[in-house]
């Protein structure tokens, strides 16, 4: 009868252990899928930023060249006013 129960004991426990590993393992297994997700969501998130680095070196750019047309017309102003007087 001792034997009986403590098998049935060893069983319940290994049961449990077994439970506990399945559960463990989906677990894993969904912290695995979220990490995949959020790699994915990083790689997208880097190559929104290169964009954005990318347009913001055209608006660079583009400032660059008003600041200079804004230089040469200040010149010109300069230029004309000096004639004018």
């Amino acid at each position: 009868a001792q034997r009986s129960a403590a098998a049935r004991e060893v069983k319940a426990l290994i049961d449990a252990s077994v439970s506990k590993v399945d559960a463990g393992s989906a677990l894993v297994h969904h912290a695995g899928a979220t990490m995949q997700e959020i790699v994915a969501s990083v790689r997208q998130v880097n190559g929104i930023i290169g964009e954005i680095t990318a347009a913001s070196a055209e608006q660079e750019a583009g400032i660059s060249q008003v600041n200079r047309a804004i230089a040469e017309m200040d010149g010109v102003t300069q230029k004309n006013a000096a004639l004018v007087e």
